[in-house]
């Protein structure tokens, strides 16, 4: 940081990482920086650039006219505010930016609005709620939701799956050209049959991997075969939803590989020729379908003609009429946002608040298992975000970022005692905590057992090349025995434990595996 700044003050360009992209940088006030960031990324010099300043009192040096908008939306995300934002739920963080900017005063946006929350409380429910995760999730599917409307006066949006057992006047098929066989990438689960692949009762094994003359060839052809009906089904489903026009658009233009109308061909030789939708419909497209070349570049097919809608008659008073199919106006809802006041206890806390000044024995015995049990699943949380003891400030973050901080430890201490135990167990253990070594926290290990698919999940597990070591966390105190001769005992139960992930991980074909219980309060290590 010190010489990228060393490098903006004395005029030149430096390239930084952002959330999306890389960006290109310079001083914003060095006429000669700008024009050297004009050259290095050929922009125009009509399209300006973007200032970032830090204090809103610099808006002073690089803007003639302020509008007092802007000075009550900094106003508004002063640093207290922002500092409480940051570490509040998603939920609270939206309507916080809803009030702010005054969402409200937009028309016609109550709709969008209760779709979102609801897709954030969805969202929340189902998974972390930290903002980096709901903005990636957001970047890969959350924003190409639409909202479903029953509108009749406008087109709806739907998946294939969603429209089943519904009836619509006209239907459109846009980019009717997904693939339908599986993807060459895609991972079969086979069982082989043959030596000496049989020694394992299910292999993964890639589509492009299965070739025609490799034992799992069948398999392939199998997965094809049943793909293909699955995509069958669907365009089955999306065919038969329109009452009167149904319009399918396809990618760019096919050459047809069979004549039209062939009934007689074999299975496998019409499977071949398909390589998606827009190919199975040409292969499969009826003789008495008019075909018309428009252009030389699009191919039309078209059987009917096309039925306009028609506005309702109005209703004849002298007619009986169904009470249930009358006329309404839709009453508007508007999207309103008021300040949480709700504050939250965890359950865990809140126990201790409630029987922590008890004088009863067993009250006071119920208060410490519970201080225990809460800080053992605090300090598993912490280690299952740390690679390395460069992780440490990251992972406090993290979690602090949750609320997961309280009165039985704070971020500030968590940090300390955490960074403390690595640099003593770095001593007699380097591996444990090593950028060298491969980290895999909390992963699931898979396997048959009496026929049904386990999995094993061991808290930490460090491997290089051939050898991996398993530490286990252990959080109870007392739980580990001094023999007479003052050596350690662990319960049977974590040994027996810990002996599985052992046996799982020389299955999966490491050669050299340790493992430990590591016992963090009472700062005891046991090899197993």
């Amino acid at each position: 940081m010190e010489h990228a700044g060393e490098l903006i003050a004395k005029g030149e360009l430096v390239a930084f990482p952002t959330e999306t992209v890389y960006g290109l940088g310079g001083d914003a006030l060095d006429p000669e920086a700008s024009r050297k960031i004009y050259a290095a990324k050929g922009r125009p010099s009509d399209n300006p650039l973007i200032v970032h300043i830090s204090e809103f009192s610099d808006l002073k040096r690089i803007a003639k006219t302020i509008p007092p908008e802007a000075k009550k939306l900094s106003d508004a995300f002063n640093e207290k505010e922002r500092a409480d934002i940051r570490f509040s739920p998603i939920t609270e963080q939206i309507e916080y930016i809803y009030r702010i900017f005054r969402l409200d005063q937009i028309p016609n946006q109550d709709a969008y609005l209760f779709f979102f929350n609801d897709i954030v409380e969805q969202f929340c429910q189902e998974n972390l709620t930290d903002l980096d995760s709901f903005l990636k999730a957001w970047d890969e599917s959350l924003g190409e939701k639409t909202i479903p409307g029953s509108a009749a006066d406008g087109v709806r949006i739907m998946t294939m799956h969603k429209s089943k057992g519904l009836e619509f006047h006209s239907v459109i098929i846009p980019s009717c050209s997904w693939a339908i066989k599986p993807k060459d990438t895609e991972v079969m689960w086979c069982v082989p049959d043959r030596e000496p692949y049989d020694l394992m009762p299910l292999l993964p094994i890639s589509v492009n991997q299965a070739k025609d003359d490799s034992i799992f060839a069948d398999d392939r052809r199998e997965e094809e075969l049943r793909t293909l009906v699955d995509n069958i089904n669907v365009l089955y489903v999306a065919f038969t939803r329109a009452k009167h026009n149904l319009i399918i658009l396809t990618g760019n233009k096919l050459q047809e590989k069979r004549g039209r109308g062939k009934e007689n061909a074999e299975l496998e030789d019409t499977i071949a020729t398909i390589e998606n939708a827009q190919s199975f419909l040409i292969n499969a497209m009826p003789a008495k379908m008019e075909k018309t070349e428009i252009e030389e570049i699009i191919t039309r097919y078209q059987y009917g003609t096309i039925v306009p809608s028609q506005k309702k008659d109005m209703p004849d008073n002298t007619k009986e009429q169904n009470v249930i199919d009358c006329e309404h106006t839709p009453l508007p809802v508007a999207f309103a946002s008021y300040p949480s006041v709700a504050q939250y206890r965890q359950s865990y806390e809140s126990d201790m608040f409630i029987t922590a000044d008890s004088e009863n024995l067993q009250t006071q015995q119920h208060t410490e298992r519970i201080r225990l049990i809460s800080l053992g699943n605090l300090y598993h949380s912490i280690f299952e975000h740390i690679h390395t003891i460069d992780d440490v400030p990251h992972a406090i973050h993290l979690l602090e970022s949750k609320g997961c901080f309280g009165s039985i430890l704070n971020a500030k201490e968590a940090q300390e005692a955490v960074t403390q135990m690595i640099e003593k167990i770095t001593i007699p253990h380097p591996e444990w905590f090593s950028p060298e070594w491969k980290t895999l926290n909390e992963r699931a290990i898979l396997f048959l057992e009496k026929k049904m698919m386990t999995t094993k999940r061991p808290d930490r597990v460090v491997v290089k090349n051939k050898k991996a070591v398993i530490i286990d966390y252990k959080t109870a105190q007392g739980a580990v025995k001094q023999q007479e001769n003052g050596t350690f005992s662990a319960p049977a139960e974590n040994k027996q434990q810990i002996e599985e992930y052992k046996r799982l991980l020389f299955e999966i074909g490491y050669t050299d595996v340790e493992a430990y219980l590591w016992y963090i309060l009472d700062d005891i290590i046991l090899p197993v």
